[in-house]
């Protein structure tokens, strides 16, 4: 009983060490989305839309100037789709889960590089069940608590609607992201 009590004194510590020296950031974001289907055929046109982001973040640092970032959002995306003969609004809510890799840059700014997997909860005029995937990009300030993001999303796995079988989405987000 003595090694499990003292195991986990010792687990807590280290993970207090590791937060007081910066290592963990935990965080509460909330953004824009403005996303543009592609991959349309010529009869079919698309018009970009807005749409919101909350969630949380966990930022992990590896190295002095390298650090690893999950997170889970919920997002809310919107675009249209048109044709000669009709147009549909396509709406969807997903979670989302990036896992980033952060490199340092000069003046307190990170690079962010990685994949996205989206899950989608409702889709209107929509017909995919499943997910989406993503390469991400994106670059975030951090002058104090309160970090200022931009990302740029392109779809690398397509959704299905009624006008046509196979489309893209590229999402650029600007977001804030306060740690705690």
């Amino acid at each position: 009983m003595r090694i499990v009590i003292s195991s986990i004194i010792a687990a807590l510590f280290c993970v207090h060490a590791v937060a007081a020296q910066g290592l963990i950031e935990f965080g509460i974001k909330a953004g824009t989305n403005h996303t543009s289907p592609g991959g349309l055929p010529s009869s079919v046109q698309g018009t970009s839309g807005l749409g919101y982001q909350v969630g949380g973040s966990l930022q992990v640092g590896l190295f002095d100037v390298v650090a690893l970032v999950g997170e889970l959002t919920f997002d809310r995306r919107t675009f249209h789709l048109h044709s000669a003969a009709t147009g549909i609004d396509v709406t969807t809510s997903s979670i989302n889960v990036p896992i980033l890799l952060r490199i340092g840059l000069p003046l307190k700014l990170m690079l962010e590089l990685g994949p996205q997997y989206t899950h989608f909860i409702s889709t209107n005029n929509a017909t995919t069940s499943d997910g989406e995937g993503f390469a991400v990009i994106g670059a975030v300030w951090k002058p104090f608590d309160l970090h200022i993001g931009v990302r740029y999303m392109r779809g690398v796995t397509s959704i299905s609607t009624g006008l046509d079988n196979d489309i893209t989405n590229s999402v650029t987000q600007v977001y804030l992201c306060y740690v705690l």
